[in-house]
């Protein structure tokens, strides 16, 4: 008899994906622990241009089946046709843009973890990613299954959450407030400050320099929903106040394009520096030496 349980984690990236955000470094920061205390894990995720289909890393093994959106297809057909998810004792699954409603076809041991609900990020990055007629079409249907589909196919599993927010969000989307459990992110930090497989992904920027005059950061994926876009356009009021004030827009993300023609389109480029991944060190310092870190997303699971 097994002394501890064989795990699975489902979340559509793993730490390898070049579009890894902070929620897939905490995921894997909650596998990595386990795996270090003799569990053994895994996690299925959606590949990548030039993904391996599987690799362990870090104790953790990683199996890739199709790409972001096609993986729950795949876990679906691979537990109809081959039991798959039978393998495991017990599955974690992260609930996001796309749920697997595993409920509907496995008897395993469901949890789930839920960094925020998607809500209104459907309609923004809608139009954007997918283009039309389904970046139109497809958001409001997603919005449906998430309110009306969601709560009832899940309301026997536990819910982990990470912050009050999303766990009020959860209770008045349906999900019974008994089976929503909080508990606050205490890896991550710890992780990217000493993990080189997560540090060593980011490329020291010379360009972020201490200056005396105003300075403003703003860190994240650049992303749509993320709202870089509404700091920029916010910046033209504030130069006119501070005419020397410099934005540093640290991280990545195929937004990037349309955010510089905004900022060059408002005569901004001496006063927006699009900084691309900083290293560790050099991101606490940048916020260290800020005067304003600002965080304009329109949904993360934060307080």
């Amino acid at each position: 008899m097994k002394d501890k349980p064989n795990v699975l984690f489902i979340w559509n990236k793993d730490i390898r994906h070049p579009d890894a955000g902070g929620g897939t470094i905490e995921f894997f920061a909650i596998m990595k622990s386990l795996a270090a205390k003799g569990f053994d894990v895994t996690q299925v995720s959606g590949g990548f241009s030039g993904s391996k289909s599987s690799e362990k890393i870090e104790g953790v093994s990683i199996v890739r089946m199709g790409k972001l959106f096609t993986m729950p297809f795949l876990l679906w057909k691979a537990q109809l046709t081959h039991h798959f998810l039978d393998n495991f004792d017990v599955i974690v699954e992260g609930l996001g843009y796309v749920s697997l409603l595993l409920p509907f076809i496995t008897r395993k041991p469901v949890l789930v973890v839920c960094q925020h609900l998607p809500k209104e990020i459907f309609s923004i990055e809608g139009p954007h990613v997918l283009g039309k007629p389904l970046g139109y079409v497809l958001p409001p249907i997603a919005r449906f299954v998430e309110s009306a589909i969601f709560p009832v196919v899940y309301k026997r599993v536990p819910i982990f959450t990470f912050s009050e927010s999303t766990k009020e969000d959860l209770v008045e989307t349906g999900f019974p407030r008994e089976n929503v459990l909080l508990f606050r992110n205490a890896l991550a930090g710890m992780t990217m400050r000493n993990d080189p497989l997560i540090s060593g992904n980011a490329v020291p920027n010379a360009a972020i320099l201490k200056r005396s005059t105003p300075t403003i950061v703003c860190i994240g994926r650049l992303r749509k929903y993320k709202g870089v876009q509404d700091l920029i356009k916010a910046m033209p009021k504030i130069k006119q106040e501070f005419p020397r004030v410099t934005l540093y827009i640290v991280g990545k993300g195929e937004y990037e394009p349309q955010l510089k023609r905004l900022s060059h389109s408002l005569d901004l480029d001496e006063n927006i520096v699009f900084s691309g991944f900083v290293d560790v060190s050099e991101k606490f310092d940048l916020i260290s030496s800020s005067n304003l870190l600002v965080m304009p997303s329109y949904r993360e699971g934060f307080a």
